[in-house]
This record gives structure tokens, C-alpha cells and sequence, in this order.
């Protein structure tokens, strides 16, 4: 079947290969999954996109298994970019499209492919920011971000990816390709007599909102982040329905195709809207060596309105000690500033710190018009926290500060370092509890990882109570994929007794699809259900997450760390 596929999609002028050796290449990403494609397409434009996506689509219907499944970088954590089919790759699709500056910032109009590093880059030109920044930013493409909803430390104030996007271009089921974007009640009415694919979706959304307005966004879950579900409870920016008819609102399909994972559709450009960089204060370093402080030493720095509070832990510190040669990766046309990270490194660690390493580091910075401003919120903090006796530093020198910057965005990959035959296994790591609940929930999750025998390392989110947990396990053991599924049920049940969420940032995929049970009804799941079905009747893109689990987790382990 697939070699029909590969014959008509060569016929018409698309890159396709079916070379084992590559197909091995798209079989893994960052998850600890392992699936292999039959087939790897590579479009160069939206038009090979919609001519793909139209052949897939007539070939479904003899053949209902074949489907698509877009990938870029290869980033991601829940193996949402994995499938045993087609998989489109999207890395070809980059390149910025159009820039206009705006009262707020501007507006940056680019393709799917694009890196993340390249928009930074460009936005900083013009003094301006794109807010959501995962740690994978110097590997990551928009598109992926768009497809999880990244978030990552400035979340706290500024949000996920979807607060940030204006328009979606997306290629559907029938290869329409629609503009999606926040519209009003008379736009809303065109959308909804289309005789397409674009109609069908507003039909079913716009049915669901007047029959139980309420009810959808009773859906949302109540912790600070979430990248699970179909974020359908934002779709109606408006007071009520009857609001909305009367012209006061709008309604923006946007914020259920950020964070879908490529389920509804393929995105082909995004508009994303960029802010004026703030000025950032110094960065505030506090070292906890009593984790069953670290609650209420965050709720104390909440207080004071940061714009982020990361962590790592003393593993992550102490992995950086050990193993200051990780590091020489980033300075590779810089060898003299390597040598002085290195200087910078163990001076701090035994001048600020006296050689004691915390249980955990919270970095904390605060961001604003003025700097005066920024200023006066560490120097009430420092004052704030001595009354409490509670140490901080304040690193002003950038060069100092990106020493940390570094530890924290590398405490995945350090943790990559021990033990060597292992590798740090990424399914509990999305976790979010509310601040309050932090001592608690640390102290059951290392209890449990204590008895499971495991060695891992934490970071994290802190002043969101979001937490990436990484046990290493060795995954040519056979007996892993149980042993890990099992610790899987005991922990998610944890977070969920600590009034929290098991998906923060780094979406459903292959590992928590089936577990969605956990954060929503039984209603509320076939809500999402019927929505994907409503814009992938035939399931062509992406079967098996975010709904209608498919994957079996454990038979569809990688075998090798």
C-alpha cells in the first residue's frame, strides 16, 4: 500500500523517502518512545503541504490506516511527533514572511520550520520579545511550539504560546487551506455556511458553545499550566453568548490548534505577536537547603510579582561540577570564554555559596519598564526575605548570571551524564501542583523515587509548582517498559492527591494520552473527541493523541538509551 503512496507522491514532484536508514532517524525523538515511520515526506511549500494531505486523503479510503504526522526538530518529551505511518517533515517549511511593527511591538509572520533561535534574534533587533521560551530554544522550531503550546520560565507571567499567536494558516482534512484568527459574530456567520471542512469545525464549535457555554469552560483545569486537551474553553472571548451575538467579543479557533499536537490540522505560516522587551533586573539567587521551606519561600517571592522562579536541584549542581567539560559545547568559536564560565563557575560555588551545594537553586528575576523599577523589587525582596532569615544573592553581573541560566537550561542533558548506561526517562516530568502543596509533593515524589531505587534530577517552574522529574533507567532492560509504566499510575496519582495536573507544558503525546482521565471528566473527554473528529473525520492526522489512544506505552519503548 505504502509503495502506491510513494509512486503517486513522487509522480507529483514531492520528496519522499522510504530508505531504512532514514526512516530509523525519524523512529525516535527527545520522548522515551520508539516508533517507526514507513515513510518520511518532505514538503518545501504550502502547496506540496495540500497536495500530500489530498493524496493521503484519497488513500485512506481503501487504505484507513495511512495517516500524517508532522515533525520538525525532534524536541519534543511525549513522543507526539512519533507514528508508524507518514510522517511529514516540516523543517523545510521555514523562513520569516513578514514583519510590521505595531503601537505594542510587531507583529512576525514565519514558517512552521523556522528555529526559534532565528526569532529571537530578529525580534531582539528591534528591541522586542517573543515571550514563550522553552528550554529546547537554541534546537526547537515554531511550529513545535505552536503544536504543544511551549511555555517555559517567563510562563509565570506571560503565559503559553497560544496568548502570543494571531493567525494560524492550516492546511485541512480536504486540502483547504484557511487563515485562522480572532473574529467577531458577523465574520463568525460567513465562516459558518462554507461548505468545507473550515464550516464543518465552526458548525460543531459554535453548536457546542450555545448548548453549554458554561460547561466548556468548566473544562479547563485549575492549575497555573496545562497542555492537555483541546484548549476549547478559550474559544469564546466573550462575557456570554448572548453577549457576543450583540457584537461585544469574539471567537478565536487559535487557541484550540495551539497545543493540538497537528490533530485538527497542518499548520503552513503563524503570525506571532511580538512585545517590547522589558528591562530585567538583576538576577535574585536563592539557595534552599531545606525543602520543606522551598513553599513558602516561593509564596513569600510571589508576592513581590516576579516573572519567573526556576529551579534545579542539587544533582542538576553537582552534575555541573562534576562534568564542567558538557559546557565547552557552547563556547566552541569562544575558547577564552569558556575558560572564564569555568572561573565563573567554581568562584561562585566557593565564594557565594562557601561550597555548599542547595537541595535547590531558585532563580528569580523581575522584569519592567524602568530599571529603577526592577531596582526597587530586588532590593524589597532581599529586605523581605532577611526578616525571614533567608539567604539570597544577588548576581548582577550578566556573564556571572548566565552561569546559572546555563545549569538550569542543561539539567536535562546533564542528566544524561550518570550513570552511562542509562538514560534520564522523560514521563513524570510535567507535573504541576499549586506552591502550597510543593513541600508535600516533593517529599512523596522523592519517597517514591527513593523506593523505586531510582537516581534522578529535577528542575522546574517554580513559581508555578511545575516540575520536571527525570529518573534514569536503562532501556535495553527488558523488563523497563513495565517497571516504568507501573511507576507511572503511583506518581500520576500523586499529583493528583496534591490537588495537581500531570501536564503542564509538554502536552498529551503517546505517554499521557491515555492517562487524560486524570485531569478531565469522562464528558469532558468526549467533548475533545468529538472535536477532532469534527475536523479529522477520517483521522489523517496524527491518530492516537490527544485522543483515541492507539500506542500500546510499553510495546512502543525505545531499546536503546
Amino acid at each position: 500500500m505504502y509503495t502506491k503512496v510513494a509512486r503517486t507522491l513522487r509522480e507529483l514532484g514531492i520528496d519522499i523517502s522510504t530508505d531504512k536508514e532514514v526512516l530509523a532517524k525519524y523512529a525516535t525523538d527527545e520522548s522515551i518512545f520508539s516508533v517507526t515511520p514507513q515513510m518520511v515526506v518532505i514538503p518545501h511549500t504550502r502547496e506540496e503541504v495540500q497536495t500530500i494531505v489530498r493524496t493521503v486523503g484519497e488513500y485512506t479510503k481503501e487504505y484507513p490506516h495511512i495517516s500524517l504526522t508532522v515533525r520538525a526538530a525532534g524536541t519534543g518529551l511525549s513522543g507526539g511527533s512519533l507514528n508508524d505511518s507518514i510522517i511529514l517533515d516540516s523543517t523545510k517549511l521555514s523562513g520569516m514572511e513578514a514583519f510590521e511593527m505595531t503601537d505594542k511591538g510587531a507583529t512576525l509572520r514565519v514558517a512552521p520550520g523556522t528555529y526559534f533561535r532565528d526569532i529571537k534574534a530578529a525580534a531582539e533587533a528591534h528591541d522586542l520579545f517573543f515571550p514563550p521560551f522553552p528550554s529546547s530554544w537554541r534546537l526547537c522550531t515554531i511550529g513545535g511550539m505552536v503544536a504543544n503550546n511551549a511555555a517555559g520560565p517567563n510562563s509565570l507571567k506571560y503565559g503559553h504560546t497560544s496568548e502570543f499567536i494571531n493567525e494560524l494558516e492550516v492546511v485541512m482534512h480536504d486540502g483547504v487551506h484557511h487563515v485562522f484568527k480572532e473574529i467577531d459574530y458577523k465574520e463568525l456567520e460567513v465562516e459558518l455556511v462554507r461548505e468545507d471542512s473550515v464550516g464543518d469545525l465552526y458548525r460543531f464549535m459554535w453548536e457546542k458553545i450555545q448548548a453549554d457555554f458554561s460547561g466548556i469552560k468548566k473544562t479547563k483545569p485549575d492549575s497555573s499550566k496545562n497542555s492537555s486537551g483541546y484548549e476549547l474553553w478559550d474559544v469564546l472571548q466573550a462575557d456570554s453568548v448572548k453577549n457576543f451575538i450583540a457584537g461585544k467579543g469574539t471567537i478565536n479557533m487559535v487557541h484550540a490548534l495551539c497545543g493540538s499536537q497537528g490533530t485538527i490540522g497542518i499548520v503552513t505560516s503563524i503570525t506571532l505577536r511580538l512585545i517590547r522587551k522589558t528591562k530585567e533586573s538583576d538576577l535574585l539567587l536563592v539557595p534552599v537547603y531545606d525543602t520543606d521551606k522551598m513553599g513558602d519561600i516561593i509564596l513569600k517571592l510571589l508576592k513581590h510579582d516576579p516573572y519567573n522562579i526556576e529551579l534545579f536541584d542539587d544533582k542538576s549542581y553537582r552534575l555541573a561540577l562534576k562534568h564542567p567539560g558538557f559546557f565547552k559545547q557552547f563556547f566552541v568559536d569562544t575558547k577564552d570564554s569558556y575558560v572564564m564560565f569555568l572561573v565563573r563557575l567554581y568562584t561562585t560555588f566557593f565564594t557565594k555559596l562557601k561550597g555548599k551545594v542547595p537541595a535547590f537553586t531558585l532563580m528569580v528575576k523581575f522584569d519592567g519598564d524602568k530599571e529603577s523599577n526592577t531596582n526597587k523589587q530586588v532590593c524589597n525582596v532581599l529586605e523581605s526575605l532577611e526578616k525571614d532569615d533567608i539567604k539570597a544573592l544577588r548576581i548582577k553581573e550578566n556573564a556571572q548570571e548566565d552561569v546559572f541560566w546555563r545549569i538550569r537550561g542543561s539539567s536535562y542533558s546533564l542528566a544524561k551524564l550518570t550513570p552511562e548506561d542509562n538514560r534520564p526517562a522523560a514521563f513524570l516530568e510535567d507535573m504541576v501542583v499549586p506552591p502550597a502543596e510543593i513541600p508535600g509533593f516533593l517529599k512523596s515524589v522523592k519517597e517514591k523515587l527513593d523506593e523505586h531505587g531510582l537516581q534522578y534530577a529535577v528542575h522546574g517552574h517554580g513559581g508555578n509548582g511545575h516540575f520536571h522529574f527525570y529518573p534514569s533507567f536503562d532501556f535495553t532492560n527488558p523488563e523497563t517498559p513495565e517497571r516504568l509504566y507501573k511507576i507511572a499510575h503511583e506518581f500520576y496519582t500523586l499529583a493528583e492527591k496534591h490537588k495537581g495536573n500531570i501536564c503542564g507544558e509538554h502536552n498529551d503525546g503517546i505517554m499521557r494520552t491515555p492517562f487524560m482521565g486524570t485531569i478531565f471528566s469522562e464528558e469532558e473527554l468526549e467533548l475533545f473527541v468529538a472535536f477532532e473528529h469534527a475536523a479529522d473525520p477520517e483521522d489523517i492526522f496524527n491518530p492516537g493523541k490527544k485522543v483515541n489512544p492507539k500506542f500500546d506505552i510499553r510495546g512502543s519503548m525505545r531499546t536503546t538509551n
